[in-house]
């Protein structure tokens, strides 16, 4: 006689985290805004983020659980009577928390052979073994397992075998997701040496630094369990800069506040911590250490790197973040100054003949003037935005100063702009002035776009003069960007700005769609992919401008920046 079993439904985990509080199912369809049926039906805020998860690890529960599947969301299994509260928000010293879920993978068992080595050992491998833990690192696919949660989970990432890994890693992918142009035009090389790696070899909290940034680029891709480990080398870090005499190697402690200030950018941008604002700090530190007394000999990355803050700090004010700004203030009250870095003696070879240097020395001032132009660009946008918020600023006012703004914009540019850019065709030097002259275009229109729809809530309402040179602007930033694939250039986390901008802005909706595609196809550049939060963004803003104008309404009532307040989103440097 047959019997029949009855069939057991699997639960899903790809719902989003307003039904699965409410604990109703849901339908897992979104509609024009992004929200599912349920929360359709009910007016609700239909929230699809992730939320990290935390459960006690301590030693003595730890070994009572099993993760079984791959699960957004950790699946436990009780093996014994459990007599401890499992599951908090919040860490605390005497009960370790660690985010775990079914991704999770022993770090040793990824990166370390079967054989016990000593660290040593581990620090000489060959690079055949760095990338093979580097490409594990990346890749988002981990297979689903089933294994025990060790006793020493908590120690992920900051045992002894781990943190001799740490610097490699850092080298081979982080490095080039925190400061790109640096790595390309090669500004952290010295003696075949990468500078951040050599300063932290003398320098404690400079290492900590290093290993808490890359398990936090790690662990917020598809190994959460690193998470505590960045967590435990990051408070390191802090406490050491409490303790820290001001007489210290000021480079040293510069890099170190510069990979802490990445850091706090990338969890900003995670909606964790609560304020979200610890990032501003280290602006405001670098500031201080960006003061170079006259005469003072100053490394090269450090150098680029004083300029590369400023436009972090600048690209986080365009962006509408209140606390920004420090670094900018500091740079626009001090006569504009920063040591500029020397050329290197590569570059100088390349640069041999007399005209190709000049030329370069023309392009390198342009975009170290374009910097300058987002430092008083950014400042004014605060100012704009909370005049208008107090009601203190008309129209013909508010009109009037953008159109002095851009006169002063187009008028330096023209002066400083090479001549003889376009002259440069089959000489050996094209590619290094081609791209410092390539860059700083690109970041000439993204400010020109912003300059006339973003520098104060709704502003596009207020007229249509710049309408076809913004449509120019668009064109070449979706062009550019375009161009930049075509050399297999996806890292550069300074695209995801004028591309998000340009499709916001465009009118054309064959634009709007180029920008999401690349967007996409850019979602592993910075730390965490952060990307793919410009892409979310960008698709909520076409999708608002579409509700709008069928609603009889115009495209230009979205603010982007409001909007992504009202959803919650923080974003301040974007593709950080």
């Amino acid at each position: 006689m047959e019997t029949s079993q009855a069939t057991i439904a699997q639960r899903s985990y790809t719902g989003c985290r307003t039904c699965r509080q409410r604990k109703v199912k849901c339908d897992e369809n979104r509609d024009d805004i992004g929200r599912c049926g349920s929360c359709s039906r009910l007016n609700r805020q239909c929230d699809w983020t992730r939320e990290w998860k935390f459960i006690d690890s301590s030693r003595a529960v730890g070994k009572q659980y099993v993760i079984l599947g791959k699960n957004p969301h950790p699946v436990v299994r009780n093996n014994k009577h459990l007599r401890t509260t499992t599951s908090t928000g919040q860490l605390t010293r005497s009960r370790p928390l660690m985010f775990v879920n079914s991704s999770s993978v022993d770090l040793a068992a990824t990166i370390v052979p079967a054989e016990p080595q000593s660290p040593k050992s581990v620090g000489n491998l060959n690079s055949k073994s760095i990338s093979d833990s580097a490409s594990s690192s990346e890749d988002s696919d981990t297979q689903s397992i089933v294994s025990r949660v060790p006793s020493d989970m908590m120690n992920y990432g900051t045992r002894s075998r781990d943190n001799a890994i740490h610097p490699l890693l850092f080298d081979k992918i982080v490095c080039r997701k925190i400061m790109p142009m640096a790595v390309r035009f090669k500004l952290n090389i010295e003696d075949d040496e990468n500078v951040l790696l050599s300063s932290a070899k003398k320098f404690l909290p400079l290492r900590h630094a290093i290993c808490a940034i890359t398990l936090l680029n790690s662990g917020m891709k598809n190994r959460p369990e690193l998470i505590a480990g960045s967590f435990q080398h990051y408070d390191r870090a802090i406490t050491a800069c409490r303790s820290m005499p001001d007489s210290y190697n000021c480079e040293a402690v510069f890099f170190l506040h510069f990979i802490l200030l990445m850091y706090d950018i990338a969890c900003a941008s995670q909606r964790w911590p609560e304020d979200r604002g610890s990032w501003s700090i280290h602006l405001r530190k670098l500031a201080c250490l960006a003061r170079v007394p006259a005469g003072t000999t100053v490394g090269r990355l450090q150098a680029y790197l004083s300029w590369y803050v400023l436009l972090l700090d600048a690209q986080a004010g365009l962006a509408g973040n209140p606390e920004a700004g420090h670094y900018t203030r500091a740079f626009l009250d001090n006569g504009r100054s920063l040591p500029v870095w020397p050329i290197s003696q590569s570059q100088r070879q390349v640069l041999s003949t007399p005209g190709a240097m000049e030329i370069f020395l023309q392009t390198h001032k342009l975009s170290l003037i374009t910097f300058e132009m987002f430092a008083e660009q950014s400042q004014a946008s605060l100012k704009l935005r909370s005049m208008l918020k107090d009601r203190h600023v008309g129209l013909e006012e508010r009109q009037q100063f953008i159109q002095d703004l851009e006169t002063r914009r187009e008028e330096l540019w023209q002066a400083n702009c090479p001549s003889d850019i376009d002259n440069l065709d089959g000489m050996d030097e094209l590619g290094i002035i081609r791209g410092t002259y390539n860059f700083a275009r690109l970041q000439y229109s993204i400010l020109q776009l912003h300059l006339h729809t973003s520098m104060y809530p709704y502003q596009r309402l207020d007229g249509d003069a710049f309408a076809e040179e913004d449509a120019r602007h668009c064109t070449y930033i979706i062009e550019t960007v375009r161009q930049s694939f075509v050399f297999n250039d996806k890292e550069n986390h300074h695209l995801a700005s004028g591309l998000f901008l340009a499709g916001a802005a465009t009118k054309l909706p064959h634009e709007k769609a180029a920008a999401l595609i690349m967007l996409k196809e850019m979602e592993h550049a910075g730390l965490s992919g952060a990307v793919a939060r410009v892409r979310h963004l960008l698709e909520l803003v076409v999708r608002e401008q579409a509700k709008k104008e069928v609603s009889g309404g115009k495209a230009d009532e979205v603010d982007w920046i409001e909007l992504s307040k009202e959803h919650g989103l923080k974003n301040v440097v974007f593709g950080m």
